[in-house]
């Protein structure tokens, strides 16, 4: 493993240029594949914590299907990269608020039968004073661009409850971010592909309306959370069981599905009743409806002041030029030498 040693030999003064040519702006993007496993606990990227097989500083391959992958976070490994992976970790719980459930984000207990490695985010959570526990990164100092990719993919296995995936656009550390439901298999690790078309802007878990979509090349944390509330404090999670609680965690990266990035085309004579496309039907007053006027109390004021609506002048203004110029064309005049005329200058 190369980056450990003391001494600044060549090799390392070039893997460090390297390093910093390919991440000043935190850009996360394929390049040719290689195989030499790099450890960059000092990346100015964006504080990974890990980084394999890419020049710049995100491990990933094509699997079936075209799907691309980049490792964000894995929790494989030696037990010295994992305790370091761990420390780039917090948990945010309900104490905050004044509840009491605790949870932590912990290598994989000792005694599991299970050769995989991972961490556990695991705890208890407790809805007597909040009812949700929750483990963050820290705050990136450079921002993640994940435009290239379609979504974030964790490789887990669950208890049964419904987790949500947190990512944070802001450099500010409010209660405003992105969030996402996830099913993980309950019992078996799988991996679970999140698109980025499924995260939707919250505050304390409420739905922002009319929120614009998450801008995927300005990530400055990713977060993990269990919480009774689905959406708001009056939407509750159907899938939440209080008490002792496990999600296991192999990784967690990027991933880009090709087929979702390209034009594709699809064998007409494969369509059945069923499966054909639907029209939708416009409702009958569409395109009939007015464009909406001024506000009531703009029509108020004008008409206490004895003034039209803009909209009523104008139209006013249209119909009598329109009959002054129909009137001239009955009596023999040109429109071109009326037009002339009234914007003749004045002899006077």
């Amino acid at each position: 493993r190369i980056g450990r040693t003391g001494g600044k030999t060549a090799l390392s003064v070039w893997l460090t240029a390297l390093v910093a040519h390919g991440s000043l702006r935190g850009k996360i993007s394929p390049h040719t594949s290689h195989t030499r496993s790099i450890r960059l606990c000092r990346n100015p990227l964006n504080d990974l914590v890990r980084a394999t097989d890419r020049q710049d500083g995100i491990s990933g391959g094509v699997g079936e299907g075209g799907v691309e992958s980049g490792v964000l976070f894995s929790f494989r490994g030696q037990s010295d990269d994992v305790s370091d992976s761990l420390s780039r970790w917090q948990r945010v719980d309900d104490q905050i608020m004044g509840g009491i459930s605790q949870s932590n984000l912990i290598p994989a207990p000792p005694g599991t039968d299970d050769s995989r490695p991972y961490a556990s985010f695991r705890g208890i959570c407790r809805v007597e004073g909040g009812g949700f526990c929750g483990t963050r990164t820290n705050r990136f100092s450079n921002p993640l661009d994940l435009s290239y990719y379609t979504g974030i993919y964790l490789v887990c296995r669950g208890d049964g409850n419904r987790y949500k995936m947190n990512l944070r656009t802001t450099e500010k550390l409010s209660e405003t971010v992105y969030q996402a439901s996830f099913d993980p298999a309950d019992g078996k690790f799988t991996e679970v592909r999140i698109p980025f078309l499924a995260f939707q802007q919250v505050k304390r878990s409420a739905p922002i309306p009319n929120a614009p979509p998450i801008n995927s090349n300005q990530i400055y944390q990713l977060g993990l959370v269990l919480s009774r509330f689905q959406g708001g404090e009056e939407a509750f999670n159907p899938k939440f069981k209080p008490g002792p609680f496990s999600l296991d965690v192999v990784e967690i990266g990027a991933y880009r599905d090709n087929a979702q990035h390209q034009a594709t085309r699809v064998d007409l004579d494969a369509y059945t009743a069923s499966s054909a496309k639907k029209i939708v039907e416009m409702p009958q007053d569409a395109g009939e409806q007015r464009p909406p006027g001024p506000p009531r109390w703009v029509r108020l004021l004008l008409r206490l002041k004895g003034k039209k609506p803009l909209r009523t002048r104008v139209a006013e203004n249209r119909k009598d030029q329109a009959l002054r110029l129909l009137n001239l064309r009955r009596n023999g005049t040109r429109l071109s030498e009326a037009r002339s005329d009234s914007i003749a200058p004045s002899s006077s």
